[in-house]
This record gives C-alpha cells, sequence and structure tokens, in this order.
C-alpha cells in the first residue's frame, strides 16, 4: 500500500510468502493479542489461574506472616515479597502487586496490576485498571478502568473513571467520564 495508508493482513501476508520474509515465531505457553488495557486485564485472570495450578506456591498465600490477619485475599492474587500491605484490605481477585508498592490501611483492590514502586494510600479502591511505577493514589480516592502512567499523583478523594493518565501529572480533581490526560 501507498505510504500512509491501511493494509490488511490479508493484503500483506500473501507478498511477504512471495517474498519469502515470513517467519513465525513457536510459543511453548500461549499467546495473546494485547491491543488496548482491557485485554491486559482480561490476560491476567488466566495466567494467574494457571499459575495456581501449576505453581500455586508462586501466588500470595491466603494467610501468613507476611499479611496482616485481618486482610482478605479473594482469588488468585500475586503480591512481591517486597510489597507492604495494611491492615482490612480486601485484594482481589485477579491482581498483581509489584516490588515495593505499599498499600495502605482498608484499601480495595480488584482485576487490577500495580508496576513497582507505586502507593496506595488508605481506603483508596482501584478496580479494573493499570497503575504505573512510583505512581502515588491518594486516600479515598476511586480508580477505576483505568491507565495510569509512572509518576502520577492522585490526590486525595479523587474519582479517576476510565482515564487514560500519561506520565508525570497530577490529578486534583475528578475525571468522571472516560478521557485521556496528557
Amino acid at each position: 500500500p501507498p505510504a500512509g495508508e491501511k493494509a490488511s493482513m490479508n493484503a500483506v501476508l500473501p507478498q511477504f510468502v512471495l517474498d519469502e520474509e515470513l517467519y513465525h515465531f513457536e510459543s511453548k505457553g500461549y499467546w495473546v493479542k494485547m491491543t488496548d488495557v482491557r485485554t491486559f486485564l482480561s490476560a491476567v485472570g488466566p495466567q494467574l489461574e494457571m499459575m495456581s495450578l501449576l505453581h500455586s506456591n508462586a501466588l500470595a498465600p491466603k494467610s501468613g506472616p507476611t499479611l496482616p490477619a485481618n486482610t482478605q485475599l479473594v482469588g488468585n492474587v500475586l503480591i512481591d515479597p517486597s510489597a507492604v500491605i495494611g491492615e482490612d484490605c480486601k485484594i482481589g481477585p485477579d491482581v498483581v502487586i509489584g516490588p515495593n508498592c505499599v498499600l495502605g490501611d482498608g484499601v480495595r483492590m480488584e482485576s487490577t496490576t500495580l508496576f513497582s514502586g507505586v502507593m496506595v494510600d488508605g481506603h483508596a479502591v482501584v478496580q479494573d485498571s493499570v497503575v504505573g511505577w512510583k505512581t502515588h493514589i491518594g486516600s479515598w480516592s476511586w480508580i477505576t478502568s483505568s491507565v495510569l502512567a509512572e509518576d502520577v499523583n492522585v490526590k486525595l478523594g479523587t474519582l479517576v473513571n476510565g482515564a487514560t493518565v500519561l506520565p508525570h501529572k497530577e490529578l486534583v480533581t475528578s475525571v468522571r467520564q472516560p478521557q485521556i490526560i496528557i
């Protein structure tokens, strides 16, 4: 196709075959085409389920010395050993908490992935979201169906609904409708 025009795979692949430029990659796992955050989050659950069947010791234990007695894990949850989890939290299902993350008391989290160094202050709720490196979510905030990039600061009591927030941003007012914060 001419520069700048879109082409379908049906148009492109046959030419690759004719030019002998078609290659393959054999995957020993399963393949998920990651087109957006929804696809990513929908792949986390099955991955954690596979881990629970094949390597159950890799997932977070439902209780133990690293978790406060009144913190509840629901379903499959993966928590890096360096993460700190507060009292009275409810985490899961389908949650991944990366290295050096800190969750305050009373945090609620489901279907969410936290990259390293994320700080979630007390009584915040995070659902169906991906939270980037070194992001800070203030107390009593509610994050749902959102992507927060690296070093985003969500102030106390802020609602973030369906937002994609680029790096190094500060949210001081609620985002009620899906939008991109540049």
